[in-house]
């Protein structure tokens, strides 16, 4: 036992150095926490996409406080990083990684592979699609184990009403049944034969069906002695490799893994459902500082709610609050400094530059990159 904590320990060192790393000099030490936690905050979710943190969204939605603050202590205690002043302005501190904390986090992307395990392409909209993707596989998989069988009494693995109303939707008919009985096994077969042994069987062996019950990622971590955490990293890793694949479908056919995925959901599906109403009050010509007031709300979070609708709708237009030249000269700021800052933007752009538009110029970029 010991020895899987220790293994455990070492990993999650590794995950979060890398992760610090995406976010030193920009954002606090509790950032990549929140990050982690999967927390819905507008802050947050623009600090996924602005840094490239698609992959760790959501990773560890159980993580507690005091342990991310035990592995900031000893990063902290080991010098791998060092604690600076975001601003002159803020009492808030950032922090940097030190020459040897540079050096522990190359010699973990080499050991672990980080950069191919949290490499994942970032058009995935949201965590909430991939673990739907994920317990519709894992029903159909059960319930078309037991059909093959004839044996329709069976406790199923994955209790979310939603996912059985999927499942009892796509098997409604004799010919559903029989296209899920034929095919099932040999799209999944096809799917994952394009992945290593490891990889197969670390889906494969989470399947439950006709006298097999699918093991824990716990159990699987203990079989394959590795860290439950880099088991999760890699489980991750290789549905949503499945999931961009049934979601493009296949060519010249008909793809069941594909109706697994609702598809990538509609721009204003992925806003927070008050900021829909932002967006449908927008659309009707009327200003934030009305909304504000209609809604009984902060001009600060209606703003909050601009942010979100630049990240997430292409077709919008900031123009009433943010000129083109103004959004170039922006990114062209970010780029020159290497950072995104919103403090050190402000400082270099000047005083005609609001806080309002920089986050908009960045969202928009960044809407447009991945949306």
């Amino acid at each position: 036992m010991s020895q899987f904590l220790e293994k455990e320990g070492h990993f999650m060192k590794a995950l979060a150095l890398y992760g610090l790393a995406r976010l030193a000099g920009e954002r606090t030490l509790y950032a990549l926490y929140y990050v982690l936690k999967g927390r819905k905050a507008n802050q947050t979710i623009q600090d996924v996409h602005l840094f490239g943190l698609h992959s760790y969204y959501r990773l560890f939605p159980d993580l507690l406080r005091e342990h991310w603050t035990e592995i900031l202590s000893f990063f902290l205690a080991e010098k791998w990083i060092a604690e600076t002043t975001l601003s002159a302005h803020t009492p808030k501190k950032t922090y940097s990684l030190t020459e040897r904390g540079l050096q522990v986090l190359a010699n973990a992307k080499e050991r672990y592979e980080l950069d191919k395990w949290l490499g994942m392409d970032a058009s995935l909209a949201d965590w909430e699609q991939l673990e739907s993707f994920w317990y519709k596989l894992h029903l159909i998989v059960q319930t078309t184990s037991h059909l093959l069988q004839g044996k329709l009494d069976f406790y199923p693995v994955v209790q979310n009403r939603q996912v059985q109303k999927w499942v009892r939707q796509q098997l409604q008919t004799a010919r559903q049944r029989q296209l899920w009985m034929e095919g099932l096994y040999r799209e999944l077969h096809a799917t994952l034969g394009e992945f290593p042994g490891e990889l197969q069987r670390l889906i494969v062996n989470q399947f439950s069906g006709v006298g097999q019950a699918g093991l824990t990622l716990e159990q699987i971590a203990h079989k394959e002695r590795e860290a439950v955490s880099f088991i999760r990293l890699k489980q991750r890793y290789v549905l949503t490799c499945l999931y961009l694949k049934a979601l493009r479908g296949r060519p010249g056919g008909t793809s069941l893994l594909a109706s697994l995925c609702e598809g990538q959901a509609a721009a204003s599906e992925r806003l927070t459902q008050s900021a829909k109403e932002t967006w449908r009050l927008l659309r009707r010509g009327i200003s934030p500082e009305e909304i504000a007031g209609l809604r009984g709300l902060k001009v600060a979070t209606v703003e909050d709610h601009l942010v979100e609708i630049a990240l997430h709708q292409r077709e919008w237009d900031p123009s009433r609050y943010l000129s083109a030249a103004e959004q170039a000269r922006i990114v062209e700021a970010s780029q020159a400094l290497g950072t995104r800052r919103l403090r050190a933007l402000k400082d270099y752009l000047g005083p005609g530059y609001s806080y309002l538009k920089i986050r908009l110029a960045l969202a928009k970029k960044e809407g447009a990159s991945w949306g």
